[in-house]
């Protein structure tokens, strides 16, 4: 068997081996198919929904930073205003 196969390809040749197995093992590697098979795809949601977020967050920073420059501009502007009169 190959030492890097894909999770999907690995969860594929589990199922493949269970009809060979005796009937306690093939229970048992039909359950670890299927635990893997769940866990690698909550795991896919939640890199996805992560990638997600960060995309949010970041665009939530650039906006924080462009208000931060435009009141300290409009402070600047004002002090000069003031400073005119």
């Amino acid at each position: 068997m190959h030492q890097h196969l894909k999770v999907k390809d690995l969860v594929a040749a589990a199922y493949a081996a269970v009809p060979i197995l005796p009937p306690a093992e093939a229970k048992l590697m039909r359950e670890v198919a299927t635990r893997l098979s769940v866990t690698f795809t909550a795991l896919t949601e939640s890199l996805e929904l992560r990638k997600a977020l960060t995309k949010e967050r970041d665009a939530l920073n650039l906006q924080v930073v462009n208000l931060a420059v435009d009141n300290a501009a409009f402070k600047s502007e004002a002090r000069e205003a003031g400073n005119g009169q």
